[in-house]
């Protein structure tokens, strides 16, 4: 997202890691049918506060996101929060309980496929990127061949080359 984008960077800069970016997306809320906004047409942070937050365990670049502001509430003002480093779990989550997710666009067919509505968090003008790293700045024969599905299924504007 915008807020570790600098940091993650720059470590790619010192290390010699060739990045790119793909697509951007706004920033936004995954929720399953048991959480209490499943029906609103919008979701501001002020709903999800009494919410369970789901994540994935935070690294050294993610722990910026807590100081997020976004309609005055921080990220780390969440009443309650669960982090979960598998996928599945994850998702079964937001199927059974009244909890949440913070995602990107690209995240919302598969999303869909469980039952789980993807929505723009209402005033969130972060946004998250997909980013391609390499340590060479030419692309593997490998990537060559797997990029037309990749991008036919992920990124906003089939991007013909990387």
């Amino acid at each position: 997202n915008d807020i570790e984008f600098p940091a993650v960077q720059s470590a790619a800069i010192a290390k010699n890691i060739h990045y790119k970016v793909l697509d951007s997306s706004p920033l936004y809320v995954h929720i399953g049918p048991y959480q209490r906004n499943f029906d609103q047409e919008e979701i501001s942070m002020r709903d999800l506060l009494y919410s369970t937050y789901l994540h994935i365990p935070f690294d050294e670049y993610s722990k910026a996101r807590l100081e997020i502001e976004i309609d005055g509430y921080k990220m780390k003002e969440f009443k309650q929060t669960m982090a979960v480093n598998h996928y599945g779990l994850l998702s079964y989550l937001l199927q059974k309980t009244d909890s949440f997710m913070f995602g990107n666009k690209w995240q919302i067919e598969l999303m869909k496929r469980s039952g789980i509505k993807s929505k723009v968090l209402k005033n969130a003008e972060i946004r998250m990127h997909l980013l391609l790293f390499s340590k060479e700045e030419n692309i593997s024969p490998e990537l060559e061949k797997m990029w037309k599905p990749f991008s036919a299924q992920y990124l906003s504007q089939v991007q013909e080359d990387i």
